[in-house]
């Protein structure tokens, strides 16, 4: 396919093009942010509870240095998840949408495709979170027929691109010789 060719697709809006794209790289920092509020969250009740532990003497001083250097740890990992695991995450997912319907591809540990042919398709949703709405990220949901992952999410898509793939799996495109 040449550049033009591709240009020419993008232009006219066709969502179909069969070709693997990657999410968008917003989802990155917006993941990170998500991984930090719960990073903090649970930094806050480790500090709730050594602080009771210290107050109501439930502890020696030497436990007590013992569960401060674990928290610490803890806290350190929870940081470091946060700001790799995303990172690592949008490698491996990806996303086509073809004539037939749409493939996922996601998971760092297990890796997964999931193919949801058009004729299946129930419903769809585009939803954006407070995190993801000043990234111009959102959330595509689908539902499909069938009782097995019969709701399929696909974080981190370009809002816009979102909006596109949900009108074209529930109505098609005029244009979609591609």
């Amino acid at each position: 396919m040449t550049e033009e060719t591709e240009e020419s697709a993008e232009e006219r809006g066709v969502i179909a093009d069969n070709e693997r794209k990657k999410l968008a790289p917003e989802q990155i920092q917006v993941e990170r942010i998500g991984g930090w509020i719960f990073a903090a969250v649970v930094i806050l009740l480790m500090i709730i509870q050594q602080s009771l532990g210290l107050l109501f003497a439930w502890y020696s001083g030497t436990v007590a240095t013992w569960i401060l250097l674990g928290s610490l740890a803890v806290a350190s990992f929870l940081l470091w998840i946060a700001d790799w695991w995303p990172r690592k995450e949008y490698q491996y997912c990806a996303y086509l949408v073809n004539a037939s319907g749409m493939a996922i591809w996601s998971g760092i540990i297990w890796r997964k495709v999931t193919s949801i042919p058009k004729a299946r398709v129930q419903h769809t949703d585009v939803s954006q979170g407070p995190i993801q709405r000043p990234y111009g990220v959102a959330t595509l949901i689908i539902h499909t027929a069938g009782t097995r992952e019969a709701k399929v999410e696909v974080k981190g898509l370009p809002h816009a691109a979102a909006m596109r793939i949900r009108d074209y799996l529930i109505h098609g495109e005029e244009d979609d010789a591609s």
